[in-house]
């Protein structure tokens, strides 16, 4: 069983929030922090950094309401509510909700398909949890 929180994502600057998914697992001290441990494999890959900061760049662009080319940004086809922001050899997949985006899961292009199914399991998981406690509590 998982626990999820939201973080505000502060490499994003912008009119529209961005988020970061906290996991913590039943049993487990920590929590599981996806985008942290992209963004250290990626800054460890030097030749990797730059795409880094580009991919940060859109994500500040896209909240700031500015209009992003597709190849940078992206609806993903077939998952309700999920976009991609990307570069060359990098991907991250973002979840829209009334919070604002949440980035769920980042990868290398070279990975893309674990990289998605990845999204969906954490994604599936986060919004059950999200339901439950709307039963639990309701307004």
């Amino acid at each position: 069983m998982s626990k999820f929180v939201l973080e505000i994502l502060n490499d994003v600057n912008g009119n529209v929030d961005f988020f970061k998914i906290l996991e913590e697992r039943v049993g487990l001290d920590r929590k599981r922090c996806y985008w942290n441990e992209f963004c250290k494999e990626i800054e460890d890959e030097t030749n990797w950094a730059c795409e880094l900061d580009e991919m940060k760049a859109v994500m500040d662009d896209v909240a700031n309401g500015e209009i992003v080319p597709k190849w940078k940004w992206r609806k993903y086809k077939g998952i309700d509510d999920t976009y991609e922001a990307k570069t060359d050899n990098l991907r991250a997949y973002i979840l829209k909700d009334e919070n604002g985006y949440i980035i769920i899961y980042a990868g290398k292009k070279s990975d893309q398909d674990k990289g998605i199914n990845r999204y969906k399991s954490i994604t599936k998981r986060y919004l059950a949890e999200k339901q439950n406690a709307k039963r639990k509590n309701p307004k």
